[in-house]
């Protein structure tokens, strides 16, 4: 299945199907207090030329002031997936990891 995540307006270079780790929780209807509903995802995307332009701060913590958020739009097999969302960007062994929680 294609997966094509856009980073910034600009999409991320080398993503596998491989590298989607997704997680999926929900409360049980069955307690009391207020229903909630979380997921995350985790992608890593190899360090490339496309990449790099893209997380150019990130490599270069300290010398440059990001003052931007990482605003990811997520295709998964073709389909958009309505929500923009705010994502946690970490670089270790070639790889950048891009990390988005989302509480429902």
């Amino acid at each position: 299945m294609e997966i094509r995540i856009k980073v910034n307006g600009e999409y991320l270079d080398g993503i596998e199907s491989g590298s989607l780790k997704l997680n999926i929780a929900s409360s049980s209807p069955y307690t009391f207090g207020e229903s909630t509903k979380s997921y995350s995802a985790t992608f890593k995307a190899p360090r490339s030329y496309v990449n790099d332009r893209i997380f150019f701060a990130l490599l270069n913590f300290g010398l440059i002031e990001r003052d931007e958020q990482y605003n990811v739009e997520l295709t998964i097999g073709g389909v958009v997936l309505e929500e923009t969302f705010k994502a946690k960007v970490t670089y270790s062994n070639g790889y950048y990891s891009i990390n988005y929680p989302r509480n429902l």
